[in-house]
This record gives structure tokens, C-alpha cells and sequence, in this order.
């Protein structure tokens, strides 16, 4: 599902922004049902699956690696959503959470 959104959306790969203070946000994800938002940063599109680098606000909020099978074994369906124009982290932190 998220495949080719991560191509078509021109997702950067894994490590691109790590040098970055405040990387852009190219993908929130929802899941339908639970207040949890995955916003993604970085992405690289495996064989079977997608890892994917972002932010994760849900019970805490941190940085780190999820991917597309993980998202979707909860069962709940899951809604991609493209910001235009793309906003950096910070500026979804304060506009958002």
C-alpha cells in the first residue's frame, strides 16, 4: 500500500536528513481508531516491507524506525496523508501536537 507512495511522494532514503536540525516531514500516517500519528522522514522500500525513519507521537513521543508490516498488524486500516507544502518537524510539533 505505502510502496508506492513512498516512491511517488519522493521519500527521501534512510540517513538523508540525519544531519539535519530539523528534517521535513514527507508522510503523516494514521491509523483509524487510535490517536497515534507515524510521521515519516526517511524511508527504504525492502523486498518484503518498508523501514521506515520518523517521529512517532502516541503515548510518548520519539524518534525511530517502524515499518509498513508493523503499521499494518494491528489490523486497524492505516490513512497516508501528504503535506503540500512539506513543513519541517518543528513546525509540525508546534502546528499539530
Amino acid at each position: 500500500m505505502l510502496r508506492g507512495l513512498v516512491k511517488e511522494w519522493d521519500i527521501p532514503p534512510l540517513y538523508s536528513q540525519e544531519d539535519s536540525d530539523d528534517p521535513i516531514v514527507y508522510m503523516e500516517i494514521q491509523m483509524i481508531g487510535l490517536r497515534w500519528r507515524w510521521l515519516v522522514l526517511e524511508a527504504e522500500v525492502k523486498t518484503d516491507d518498508i523501514l521506515f525513519f520518523g517521529y512517532v507521537a502516541g503515548d510518548a513521543h520519539e524518534l525511530g524506525y517502524f515499518t509498513e508490516r508493523e503499521l499494518l498488524s494491528g489490523g486497524l486500516p492505516i490513512i497516508p496523508q501528504r503535506f503540500v507544502p512539506q513543513l519541517s518537524l518543528s513546525e509540525y510539533k508546534q502546528k499539530y501536537l
